[in-house]
């Protein structure tokens, strides 16, 4: 028989967890944080990231959102988000680009 959990109060703990846990880093001199790269327009890609940067907000986690025209080049994309190996919120409007490159170039920046 399956078990039935509670998203919310599950999702609850972990915070409480992540949030100790940001303190702890703070303390230490240490500042998390969250730089994403966003591309275009598209609607899901806004929410999903405008999410991460609220509860970024809620955790005192520094977060950073930077956002690019859908008309940017692929180089473009790559000088912005190789340097501090940012995040990019998929899918990206890149009917002129690759998105499987643009991550495989920064998995081998890693």
């Amino acid at each position: 028989m399956a078990t039935i959990i509670d998203g919310k109060q599950t999702a609850e703990v972990v915070l409480a967890e992540c949030a100790e846990e940001i303190q702890a880093l703070k303390e230490s001199g240490v500042t998390p944080g969250l730089a994403v790269v966003l591309v275009g327009e598209d609607p899901a890609s806004q929410v999903y990231v405008n999410s991460k940067v609220r509860k970024c907000t809620e955790l005192g986690i520094h977060s950073e959102k930077i956002v690019l025209s859908k008309e940017a080049t692929q180089e473009e994309v790559l000088e912005t988000v190789l340097p501090a190996r940012m995040p990019i919120p998929l899918p990206v409007p890149f009917l002129r680009m690759d998105g499987d490159y643009l991550l495989l170039i920064m998995r081998k920046q890693r």
